[in-house]
């Protein structure tokens, strides 16, 4: 986890601050990046429905209706959203 908290930092934040100066980038990280840290962290310790699980809720209630045959352990026939036809899902090789 560190390691990806700290790619990202380098990543995303310090790529953002290029027009800062050394002073104000010390003053960002200790300041502002505390700030957006805590709050993430409160945010995770308190169970908040974060964005992701929201997008994740919304596709489930979507696929709700959809009419899924398994045929094999990798093999589903699925029914199409707006035609009454099947289309063949082979979930080992990702395609449709």
């Amino acid at each position: 986890m560190v390691e990806s908290s700290i790619r990202i930092f380098k990543g995303i934040v310090l790529e953002r601050c290029k027009a800062f100066n050394m002073c104000s980038l010390v003053e960002f990280v200790c300041l502002v990046i505390e700030k957006y840290y805590m709050k993430r962290m409160l945010e995770f310790a308190n169970h908040r429905i974060m964005k992701p699980l929201c997008m994740a809720y919304k596709l489930q209630t979507k696929a709700k209706d959809l009419d899924v045959h398994p045929i094999d352990e990798n093999k589903y026939y699925v029914s199409s959203e707006n035609e009454k036809t099947f289309y063949t899902v082979l979930q080992d090789m990702e395609m449709c």
